[in-house]
């Protein structure tokens, strides 16, 4: 009987000590988005899409590319500055367009102890009939929150 309680004992402590080496991870380095803003109370209605931009590009970072041990990051946002201006174009039709102009600011800061380490912009601008506006706007906006988001990689392992 006291053999068989052995064993088992023997088993069961074998079994757990291969599942927590089994668990050995690096530690985190994910990255998620935390504040998400706008400068003023101009381009509010912009925030949801805004938010989806920066979910969207910070899943799209290549995980392998981040530091290990860099430990979870928090990623906050903010439309800093959007312009949209009409413009003629000069032909002799007179047809309307628009020039946009787009820059965010990001903030990375330690999930742990709430540190921030480094500050991404990313700036963006466009041209075309005034009668797109709407979507060169916010083809604008991806695009310079796909240029601050790509920068991310860079940051944490300049933090190293």
């Amino acid at each position: 009987m006291m053999g068989r309680i052995g064993l088992t004992l023997a088993i069961v402590v074998g079994v757990v000590a291969v599942a927590t080496v089994g668990d050995a991870r690096p530690p985190d380095t994910s990255v998620v988005v935390g504040e998400v803003s706008t400068l003023g109370a101009d381009h509010a209605d912009v925030l949801p899409a805004l938010r989806g931009m920066v979910e969207d590009e910070v899943g799209a970072i290549d995980k392998a590319s981040l530091p290990r041990g860099a430990g979870p990051t928090i990623l906050s946002v903010s439309l800093v500055h959007m312009e949209s201006r009409e413009t003629e174009d000069g032909s002799a039709h007179g047809v309307r367009g628009v020039e946009i102009s787009c820059e965010v600011s990001g903030a990375l800061r330690s999930a742990r102890r709430g540190a921030m380490f480094a500050v991404l912009e990313g700036r963006a601008s466009a041209r075309g009939d005034a009668r797109s506006a709407a979507s060169l706007e916010h083809a604008t906006l991806r695009a310079a929150v796909s240029s601050a988001v790509s920068r991310v990689g860079d940051a944490m392992k300049r933090r190293r």
